[in-house]
């Protein structure tokens, strides 16, 4: 069976858009598609239609047709059963009319192409292409992660120097005020002020030099020091000086996370993506309303790269998950072995990006989510007294930038009183404390926190508390440990990236 042109033309013959797998002119492939409506007649109940070098084989759909031109010799039954599947994908991306099909062309023409491949047709199933079709890309979510990451570092640093600034100014309107030396100095009346001890003469003199010079003396009488030591001229250049220093350092910030990041962008002509995403909703009084983990895991192959390869995949886990392989892998192979390879050995991957296998855990169970955070208020007469913690589970995770967001009532600003791990920073625009870990994992499994606050209502007023960490360990603890070439069983080079982050975690 040789598949000329899947096309899509309306009742009157007019040709909205057309898929070649062969190499055919477009002249002669639009003389074919101009010529069907004038072969079809009213009186025949078939299909499929005829001429002296090509086949027809359509299928009304509303207003349109979808027509299949082969060559004489292949199977009909074959043909017929491609239709029937391109009639199935069809209405999956646009309505039957001229306009929808002309705004998703480029959608179904990808579409055609997962079903027929240089004029024969693929084993494949309406799901499997959809799926293949989706055009998910693995780099371009992990590089828009990378830089959503940065950007919230650069953010949060600023405003943490925007906040050492406020407090500065405000320490110092605190500490300053009308000097007393410059007071017992200044005599109304004169431009210059002078002491009493001075002699009669002086003053006079000190008093014309003064007049002399009128513009000089408005200025000194306008002048009142803040302090001895300080003037507003000097806090402000003080000010500025420390705003630009935001601007030196965050560029420091930008350049040494890109030197850190570097690294891990550089990948090998195979490249295996481990990404895991974590969802939990606890209660503050106890219990867990929703916790799961989703995982994926793609290979990312070279253009010039064979893709005839094996991976050995370590997939032991104290979990149960739901795990999910592509259909194209050996699943029982898998189950048995751990090993990831094609059902026939002898085709390859395809270059770029391929899904290989998905998971899923969930659970109800307290000790199987990775971090447990506990916030306890305690309300009295005039204040609320707040204690917070944490316990690291999965001690085999190394959660990085952990930041545990705790709302402020309006109105108030929280005192911590203590803390045996991390930094704190309170938001007085967005009324929020953080709680801030740059690295939780086995030799700090616990922390300690507690603030007060002036105010004595609903404690409930204190959630929903949000936690944000990401992972270069996975919860699962899948990774790849080898991979060969199917046919020589060669050792091949490889780079491996695992990441795990929050999706929605928060204590409510």
């Amino acid at each position: 069976m040789v598949v000329i042109s899947a096309a899509i033309t309306t009742r009157s013959g007019k040709a909205l858009l057309s898929r070649q797998f062969i190499d055919i002119s477009r002249v002669r492939i639009e003389g074919i598609l101009s010529a069907f409506p004038k072969l079809m007649s009213k009186d025949k109940q078939h299909t499929f239609i005829e001429t002296e070098n090509v086949r027809y084989v359509y299928q009304p759909m509303e207003s349109l047709y979808i027509v299949l031109i082969t060559n004489k010799a292949s199977n009909i039954m074959e043909d017929l059963d491609t239709l029937h599947l391109l009639t199935k994908i069809v209405p999956e991306y646009c309505t039957l009319d001229e306009a929808s099909v002309k705004r998703n062309a480029f959608e179904i023409i990808f579409a055609f192409d997962e079903v027929i491949a240089a004029g024969h047709k693929e084993k494949v199933t309406l799901n499997q292409v959809k799926t293949f079709t989706k055009m998910d890309s693995t780099d371009e979510r992990i590089f828009e992660q990378t830089a959503q990451i940065k950007q919230r570092e650069i953010n949060e640093y600023a405003k943490r120097k925007q906040l050492e600034i406020e407090s500065y100014k405000r320490n110092n309107i605190a500490t300053t005020g009308f000097g007393s030396d410059s007071m017992q100095n200044y005599t109304p009346g004169s431009g210059g002020g002078y002491s009493s001890g001075m002699s009669k003469s002086n003053s006079n003199s000190s008093y014309k030099s003064s007049s002399n010079k009128p513009k000089e003396t408005k200025r000194t009488v306008k002048g009142m020091k803040l302090g001895s030591s300080s003037t507003p001229t000097n806090e402000y250049i003080k000010a500025m000086e420390e705003e630009g220093a935001i601007q030196k350092e965050s560029n420091q910030v930008n350049t040494s996370n890109q030197s850190q990041s570097a690294p891990e962008e550089v990948t090998k002509e195979i490249d295996i993506q481990i990404t895991e995403q974590v969802t939990c909703i606890a209660n503050h009084d106890g219990g867990i309303e929703q916790f799961e983990v989703r995982g994926s895991l793609d290979l990312l192959l070279d253009q010039n790269k064979d893709g005839c390869v094996m991976m050995k995949l370590d997939n032991t886990s104290e979990h149960n998950f739901i795990i999910k392989t592509h259909p194209n892998i050996n699943k029982t192979r898998y189950n048995k072995t751990g090993v990831i390879a094609l059902k026939n050995t002898s085709k390859s991957f395809s270059p770029g990006n391929t899904p290989i296998m998905k998971w899923k855990f969930q659970s109800s169970e307290e000790e199987h989510i990775p971090l447990n955070v506990t916030c306890w208020p305690s309300p009295n007469r005039d204040l609320t007294l707040v204690n917070m913690s944490y316990e690291l589970n999965s001690t085999q995770l190394s959660l990085l930038d952990v930041v545990i967001e705790i709302p402020i009532p309006d109105g108030h600003s929280p005192v911590v009183d203590n803390t045996t791990e991390g930094i704190t920073e309170y938001n007085h625009k967005k009324r929020v404390l953080f709680w801030k870990h740059e690295l939780i994992d086995s030799d700090n499994p616990n922390g300690e926190m507690e603030f007060t606050i002036p105010f004595s209502g609903d404690d409930e007023l204190f959630f929903p508390c949000v936690v944000t960490f990401h992972s270069k360990n996975a919860f699962s603890t899948f990774k790849v440990l080898d991979i060969v070439n199917a046919s020589t069983k060669e050792k091949q080079d490889f780079s491996q990236t695992i990441r795990l982050e929050t999706d929605n975690y928060q204590i409510v």
